[in-house]
């Protein structure tokens, strides 16, 4: 058996043994995609399967080849901001360093006036994290926004693709775009 087939093989054997459905396909059952492909031979192919459990088939809301399965309907919600803590990567900021720096001697003070216990003042300090926080949920919206357009471009340059692959300019471009080069 040739390893292509080996692999199907086994992704089937899995699927009928565990009850497993390719969520991707039942939802978009129309839609062709792939996620590999080459130039020379023309070829594509889905290397990814979304297996889920024929029980939660029903309670998957949206499935998308980049930001996977979104559920409806669950009861286990966490509510609020969670617990946090520091993203050592803003200690590589020049500009937070700096503002830390400034920050940190009217912290003390404050600390000192209200505390004695030289450790609960380091307490105090570190209680204030929320300049901290803010700086680095802004980083985290500023990186998400990016990731979410760099998404849309990919996505509207593989529908380009997958429509007409053989297109001149476009579907090179759009090649180059989806391999990575």
């Amino acid at each position: 058996m040739l390893p292509r087939q080996s692999v199907i093989s086994t992704i089937e054997q899995l699927q009928s043994e565990l009850d497993l459905h390719d969520i991707w396909r039942i939802k978009n059952p129309t839609i062709p995609s792939f996620t590999w492909s080459q130039s020379n031979p023309l070829v594509f192919s889905r290397l990814d399967n979304w297996l889920i459990s024929n029980s939660l088939s029903d309670n998957v809301y949206t499935v998308d080849m980049i930001s996977a399965i979104e559920f409806q309907d669950v009861n286990d919600k966490v509510e609020g901001p969670g617990f946090w803590k520091l993203n050592c990567s803003l200690l590589n900021d020049k500009q937070y360093v700096d503002e830390v720096n400034l920050r940190l001697p009217a912290w003390l003070q404050k600390g000192k006036q209200e505390l004695s216990d030289p450790r609960s003042v380091w307490d105090w300090v570190k209680y204030n994290k929320k300049y901290s926080r803010q700086c680095s949920m802004g980083k985290s919206r500023l990186r998400k926004l990016e990731e979410w357009q760099l998404n849309k471009e990919f996505q509207e340059a593989s529908f380009v693709f997958q429509n007409n692959p053989r297109a001149n300019g476009q579907g090179s471009a759009c090649l180059a775009l989806l391999s990575g080069v």
